[in-house]
């Protein structure tokens, strides 16, 4: 059994067994928003002009503000049904192979949310 407060066992440490609790947690996401508002009057409208900044820690550093989510793309899809199901061969169900590869990522990086991005608005009130 695991240590369960160091967690000294990966994800692929746990196929055949029972997985002990909070041993799976995905990878923390930080990020952080901005909002820049400035209020131009003009006659009777009152116009404002946004510029919004989103996952701005990902702007100063490259490395940070990553959104990462669990790959369920990559687990392969049910092994097909032998012919016959025998003692020997019994029927197991799923092909693992993919998910005990030294190649296999647990997550990945969603690419559009991980940007540092820029929106620019006006509002009219009238």
């Amino acid at each position: 059994m695991a240590n369960i407060g160091t967690f000294t066992k990966t994800e692929q440490g746990y196929v055949g067994e029972i997985i002990p609790r909070n041993a799976c947690r995905g990878p923390w996401t930080n990020t952080l928003d901005g909002r820049f508002a400035v209020q131009l009057p003009y006659k009777k409208y009152r116009t404002e002009v946004t510029l919004d900044a989103f996952n701005l820690i990902n702007l100063f550093d490259r490395n940070k503000g990553q959104v990462q989510y669990v790959s369920f793309g990559q687990i392969s899809q049910p092994a097909t049904v032998p012919t016959s199901v025998t003692a020997t061969a019994p029927l197991t169900g799923y092909n693992i192979s993919t998910l005990v590869s030294p190649t296999f990522t647990t997550f990945l990086r969603d690419d559009l949310r991980s940007r540092w991005q820029l929106q620019l608005g006006v509002h009219l009130r009238f």
